[in-house]
């Protein structure tokens, strides 16, 4: 296990390829999103002779921890690289208690990650949605969705609960088209706010260079 580095990448991406079933390459937004992680995060990384077989990713934020990523080569998961990944981030960062992730499909990883007190709280949804326009149509009577700057979308956010750091705000606002939203009631209260990001096609390539800057990204991927 060591930290990553630049060049570690593109491995990360081929080995969430392997574990995705997606039939096409990934979107290089996932670059990006890596980088994002070795800059302001954790991103550890787990070898063989072979070259990288797993990668983990979390995101210390102020009061709170976030688990980003964990994916193992599908050819060394149940070996145990999964956990000692986990180990290494918990090692590095000394989070607090205040600790949580996204579901996973993998009913391995959910019992890993409840053996670290993350036990199921709330659903989480991804809505997809299909309109000629901005937004797919009005809201309820005496309800109002607005767009608004993204250094608001931070306090929108906590009105309602959702803490998000300035530092994935940026990193949203500059590699994904996202709209920052509010949704108000009819007593002017937020009820909800979201980042809606507007469809592009994947990427069909990897980037040529392995330390996948902006210059060597082809099109606008996103995740």
């Amino acid at each position: 296990m060591r930290r990553a580095q630049s060049g570690d990448l593109l491995a990360c991406t081929a080995i969430w390829r392997s574990t995705s079933g997606e039939p096409s390459p990934p979107p290089a937004a996932l670059c990006f999103l890596y980088r994002h992680e070795l800059e302001t995060g954790t991103l550890v990384v787990a070898e063989s002779d072979h070259g990288l077989i797993g990668f983990g990713a979390s995101l210390p934020r102020p009061g709170r921890w976030f688990l980003a990523d964990l994916f193992i080569d599908p050819a060394t998961q149940s070996t145990g690289v999964g956990r000692r990944l986990l180990d290494a981030l918990l090692a590095i960062d000394q989070p607090g208690p205040a600790r949580a992730t996204l579901a996973s499909g993998d009913p391995r990883a959910v019992s890993l990650y409840t053996r670290l007190g993350m036990t199921r709280r709330c659903p989480v949804f991804y809505l997809t949605a299909r309109s000629a326009g901005r937004f797919p149509g009005p809201p309820p009577s005496g309800w109002a969705v607005t767009e608004v700057a993204g250094d608001r979308f931070s306090p929108l956010a906590a009105e309602v609960g959702l803490r998000i750091d300035r530092l994935d705000v940026e990193y949203l606002a500059a590699n994904l088209d996202v709209t920052w939203v509010d949704v108000v009631d009819q007593g002017g209260r937020t009820v909800a706010a979201a980042a809606v990001r507007w469809g592009h096609p994947f990427v069909a390539s990897d980037p040529p260079a392995s330390d996948c800057t902006p210059a060597d990204l082809i099109g606008n991927g996103v995740r």
